[in-house]
């Protein structure tokens, strides 16, 4: 069944539904920056953000038992006990110094300037899109937040 809704829209914004439901309007970039839910999150970029269940700490974030410092002003006070991480895939970065993370690989795809990469976190699978080649044989990899 088709019904017709009304909606006042600007010259350049999109509408993301689901099941009929409007979850958001806006620009492309402002449905990519700030998404209103994790399925606007999910709709916007390529490959999509990846979201990982998450559990406030008083200095950050419990990954499924792998701690992430979020650093200086971090209020966990000011948040639900149990979040949803979107983790942008160009937001990881190999970690040139103290990685915030190490992770074993699952994937490895190799494009020419960028390299894709997979690895299981709180039994989610993550990409991340990285500048560089990595090497085929490589097994762990260093990230730290980019």
């Amino acid at each position: 069944m088709l019904r017709e809704i009304d909606i006042d829209m600007a010259p350049g914004e999109f509408l993301v539904l689901k099941g009929g439901v409007v979850q958001q309007i806006g620009t492309p970039q402002e449905i990519y920056v700030t998404p209103a839910n994790t399925f606007a999150a999910d709709f916007m970029g390529a490959p999509p953000r990846n979201l990982v269940p998450a559990r406030m700490t008083g200095a950050g974030l419990d990954l499924g038992g792998t701690p992430l410092d979020m650093g200086p002003g971090w209020d966990a006070a000011a948040l639900p006990a149990r979040v949803t991480l979107g983790i942008r895939p160009e937001h990881l970065a190999r970690a040139t110094a103290a990685p915030d993370l190490v992770v074993v690989l699952k994937m490895i795809e190799n494009t020419g300037a960028e390299a894709y990469v997979s690895f299981d976190l709180t039994g989610e699978t993550i990409t991340a899109r990285l500048s560089g080649r990595i090497p085929e044989d490589a097994t762990a990899l260093s990230a730290a937040a980019g």
